[in-house]
């Protein structure tokens, strides 16, 4: 059976062509945003010692500049002011069998809620992004299936912010789930996406790489 990354499926609901590109993209060093919100979130509910975390994401990421060390200070301060639960376990592979789905959780917890997802975004004000809401419904479904319990709940750590959300997965959110899912899998399959114009390409990382007639993706990369 072919899976489809969580990751994979909620950007195929924000755009089926950002999914279509990425598929084929190579990355390489990840975002320091990421390296950052990552390693802070390991010493959460913790002692954060500022040097050691420090040398822990140049570690990681070298490509992390002297120039992000204040944003990491600020985040560390936040992140100081709330209080977190401590995991049972870290970094762990997840998977439904049934719906074809693979991706990683962050953070196992030994109480509800039982698992937590790193995000190296600032938190919404109010509420919880869609995208987040779709990858905590993910994320609970392959969770459940991989532990063999049900997973409610779902924490949302925003590290740049300090804040923790409780993401209780809507069936609605489930459904948009599936329906992306459903969508990634027929791109799999060679299905070529176009492109609909719409307000959420003018911040789409991916924008200069689309154009409004399909094509295959040696000519789009």
């Amino acid at each position: 059976m072919d899976f489809v990354t969580i990751s994979g499926i909620v950007s195929c609901n924000f755009c089926p062509v950002r999914y279509y590109l990425e598929k084929s993209r190579e990355y390489g060093s990840e975002k320091p945003e990421y390296t950052m919100s990552k390693q802070i979130s390991y010493r959460l509910g913790r002692e954060l010692c500022e040097y050691e975390i420090w040398d822990e994401i140049l570690l990681v990421n070298p490509d992390v500049g002297e120039d992000s060390y204040p944003q990491f200070l600020e985040w560390l301060d936040k992140c100081r002011n709330s209080e977190w639960p401590i995991p049972s376990e870290t970094d762990l592979s997840v998977r439904s069998n049934r719906l074809g789905i693979i991706g990683k959780i962050d953070f196992l917890y030994e109480e509800d809620p039982k698992i937590g997802i790193v995000r190296a975004s600032p938190a919404p004000e109010t509420g919880i992004y869609k995208s987040d809401r779709i990858r905590s419904a993910m994320a609970a479904i392959c969770a459940g299936e991989t532990f063999g319990y049900d997973i409610e709940d779902v924490a949302l750590l925003y590290v740049p912010d300090g804040k923790m959300k409780i993401c209780h997965p809507s069936p609605s959110d489930r459904r948009a789930g599936l329906r992306a899912l459903s969508v990634a899998k027929k791109i799999d399959r060679g299905y070529i996406p176009e492109k609909k114009n719409t307000g959420r390409c003018d911040y789409c990382y991916l924008k200069d790489y689309c154009d409004s007639e399909p094509k295959k993706l040696s000519d789009l990369l």
